[in-house]
């Protein structure tokens, strides 16, 4: 038996989920990425010419972070050395957002012919 005075459970209901489909959905969560180093691989030691020894190993970088990494960069001209970069941070909803780094480039010397993020990651 219902009391006047009452809500009934079906009214309460109703209005909850009235509330509920209004309700602004939740804010988008970052991904962001994270970047680390893999296990090092081929250490070896190598005696030079002039006496000295030099520790030699390859390193790669890995994401182990939920979201994509990636670094977009300009320079006004070709004759400057001084760059702006944005990192994109992405997100759960399909969206991303430009973040300003600062970071500084150098050119590779090893014959690959292009640019390398300085101090990307240590080990």
């Amino acid at each position: 038996m219902l009391h006047k005075n009452r809500p009934s459970v079906l009214g309460l209901l109703l209005v909850l989920a009235l509330l509920a489909a209004t309700a602004p959905a939740g804010a988008a969560t970052d991904r962001p990425p994270d970047l680390a180093m893999a296990r090092l691989r081929g250490i070896q030691i190598q005696n030079t010419a002039d006496g000295r020894r030099l520790l030699r190993f390859s390193a790669i970088i890995v994401n182990v972070g939920a979201g994509a990494f990636e670094l977009t960069a300009q320079r006004s001209d070709t004759s400057t050395s001084t760059w702006s970069a944005q990192q994109v941070i992405f997100n759960d909803a399909g969206g991303s957002r430009a973040v300003p780094v600062p970071v500084e480039f150098i050119y590779s010397g090893d014959g690959h012919n292009h640019w390398h993020v300085k101090d990307l990651e240590s080990y």
